[in-house]
Order: structure tokens, then sequence, then C-alpha cells
């Protein structure tokens, strides 16, 4: 996996050749149910899912910034990774030394340079909402994906189109998933599963990943069970729960 470094964009490869143990820092620095924390929060748990699940690697997410000795900011915390399913964060102390790191905070400046020990530094975008108003709870998995489908480091902003959208998508592709399941199983083709691959070691695009999905979704020489096979594969990064639609077809 390759990631680019914001204070000097030097471009770090991560992979079992640099120690294979690696401590995600997620540095947050507002409210934790504050949408910009939650995206910080998204792309560390997507860090770790890309290197746990394709490169089988040992991964530690700590939290920086937040006092979780606090019974509010704690109870605030649990509610916020169970609306984006996130993991919890591992005990600060719970990597070992030999763990390389990677340093995930918000936009502030001050805050991407002072982790000076991380091999990696990433910048997190804001996220706006307009007119300040705050996603249903019942958009939560639309929420994640909209915040996911941006690359990490640029603003998100997410307009009622924009939940829209990704609400219909995951609903469409749920259904579809459902109804390839009742087809007989086929291999995942190389070549899907090479891009998508490709396009989570590329600085985490996930953006790539979801245009290489919708051009399976319809593509008529790839066999039904093939394309039901990818999408979970795929899913176990992406966690939208897309596996709640099988028994659901017709």
């Amino acid at each position: 996996m390759q990631l680019v470094d914001a204070p000097t964009g030097r471009a770090v490869v991560i992979g079992r050749r640099s120690g294979g143990v690696v401590r995600v820092r997620a540095v947050v620095s507002g409210r934790p149910d504050s949408l910009d924390t939650a995206r910080v929060l998204l792309t560390g748990d997507l860090l770790r899912r890309v290197l746990e699940e394709l490169h089988g690697m040992q991964v530690f997410v700590t939290l920086a910034g937040l006092d979780r000795a606090d019974p509010d900011m704690s109870a605030a915390l649990a509610r916020q990774l169970g609306r984006f399913w996130i993991a919890a964060p591992t005990p600060d102390d719970a990597a070992p030394a030999r763990a390389l790191e990677i340093c995930v905070t918000g936009a502030d400046a001050a805050a991407v340079t002072q982790h000076q020990a991380a091999a990696v530094r990433l910048s997190i975008g804001p996220v706006r909402t307009p007119h300040h108003d705050t996603p249903d709870a019942g958009e939560d998995l639309a929420v994640r994906f909209a915040l996911i489908g941006v690359r990490y480091d640029r603003p998100v902003s997410l307009t009622a189109a924009t939940l829209e959208h990704a609400q219909a998508t995951i609903r469409r592709w749920r259904r579809r998933i459902a109804q390839w399941g009742d087809q007989p199983s086929a291999p995942m083709p190389r070549d899907v599963v090479a891009d998508c691959t490709a396009a989570f070691d590329a600085n985490l695009d996930i953006a790539g990943v979801i245009t290489r999905l919708v051009e399976l979704e319809d593509d008529d020489v790839v066999p039904p069970g093939a394309k039901f096979e990818t999408f979970l594969h795929v899913d176990r990064v992406l966690a939208l729960d897309l596996a709640s639609g099988l028994g659901a077809a017709g």
C-alpha cells in the first residue's frame, strides 16, 4: 500500500517488508459526535481493513486527543463508532514499539506536523453540511458511503442529493447481491479484484473501487455468481453491510 505524507508530499510504501505491524493513530480535536471526527475515525478504520483484510498485516488503531475517562465523551464516542461501523480503538499501549506508525488527523496543519515520529501523516478534509443539517440516524451507512467515496484529504459536502444517491446505491447493490446469490457460485474475476486492490493501495482510492464496482454491476460477461463473490469480498473493506439483502430477492 502506498500513502502520501501530507507535510512533505512523499510517497511511503506500507507493507510486510516494513515489519508487518502497523499502528494507526487517529488524532481528533473536535467533539466525538461530530462528522469531522467521524471522518478521521473512518479513515483509520479503512486503513486497518485494507492492511488486515488484503495484506494480512497486524494493525492497532489508537485514539488521541479525546478524554475517554470522561463518561460523556466516552459514551458519545461509542455511539459514533456504532453508527458508522467503526471498530473500537485499542488501548494506547497495545501496539508494540516496533510498529510502523500512520498518523491520521484533521486538516489543522499544526496537528499534522507535530507527529514527527510517524512514518506517514494524513490530513483529513472537513465535512460540510449545508444549512448545518445533521443526517438522520437512518442514513448512517449512506453517510459512511458518502464520506469514504471522496478522497480523504478533500472536503466532503453532505447534501441531500449526495445522501440520496448513496442510499439508493446501497439499496440497489443489496438487492442485486440477493439476486446474484441465487445463482451458481463462480470465481471472482481476477482483473476486477486486481483493479480494486490496486485502488485501495493507491493512497486509499475508494472512489476508484466504487467506480470499478459500478462497471462490474452491469457487465454482461461476468457471471452473476462471480459478481456476488466480488461484491462481498470488497465489502470486507467498504463495510456497507451489502449482504443484508440476502434472502430478500424478488
